[in-house]
């Protein structure tokens, strides 16, 4: 069985030509992978047949006769089977082996020059890949040296903020116990002044005030008197 691309190679006709004789003549095909059609070597045949007569200008109605002499295995006309048959390689199998044996080869050729092409494109990338890797590994290793840099001197940094931390919680404290202290001086003097205006008041109350610096006067005048007295 032959596929589409192999049916245009065989009866020289394109894709076009080949829908539009099967669709005009009815050829019954069989079908393939995703509704594909399939062709027989009788098929073939008919198709070469179609090109040729209609080539020659035949009727419709011959071409319909000849191509169901096929089916049916009924001598074709003496002028297509001896002329247009052997042309075109359909009077034996040897020439379908051959051909498929060549389409084979090609094909074979073709998918080790891909293959090569293929395997010698991995091995570039492969390169390229290791090449890629190395220099990532050795950039991963100065970024990790200078993480661990950086690493040493937070930690240094963070030490020298807490000790600088702990410092001025240490002279918060202090400065709070000299405020503590100030503030109970304060209060100290505060009561004591209080204590002395209480004792002025009293004192002026009670006119002792006066009495003392009366006895005051009194006691540095009698020192006067002796002091002329003796002179």
């Amino acid at each position: 069985m032959y596929d589409m691309k192999s049916a245009t190679r065989l009866t020289q006709l394109n894709e076009r030509s080949l829908r539009r004789y099967i669709k005009r003549f009815d050829i019954k095909l069989k079908r393939g992978a995703y509704n594909s059609y399939r062709f027989s070597d009788n098929d073939i045949r008919k198709l070469v047949i179609i090109r040729t007569m209609l080539k020659e200008n035949r009727d419709d109605s011959e071409i319909v006769k000849e191509i169901t002499n096929i089916d049916t295995g009924a001598e074709l006309n003496h002028e297509i089977k001896t002329e247009i048959l052997p042309q075109n390689g359909f009077s034996n199998k040897s020439t379908e082996i051959i051909a498929v044996e060549q389409v084979v080869e090609n094909l074979a050729l073709t998918l080790g020059k891909g293959i090569t092409s293929i395997s010698e494109s991995i091995d570039d990338i492969e390169r390229n890949l290791s090449d890629r890797l190395e220099k990532g590994n050795n950039k991963l290793e100065n970024i990790t040296e200078l993480l661990d840099v950086q690493k040493d001197e937070l930690l240094n940094q963070r030490s020298e903020v807490n000790k600088q931390s702990l410092l001025i919680s240490q002279q918060k404290e202090l400065i709070e116990e000299q405020e503590k202290f100030l503030k109970m001086q304060i209060h100290q003097n505060m009561l004591l002044l209080k204590k002395m205006d209480n004792l002025e008041t009293r004192m002026e109350e009670t006119g002792l005030i006066n009495r003392l610096w009366t006895s005051i006067y009194c006691f540095f005048a009698g020192e006067k008197k002796k002091y002329q007295l003796k002179v």
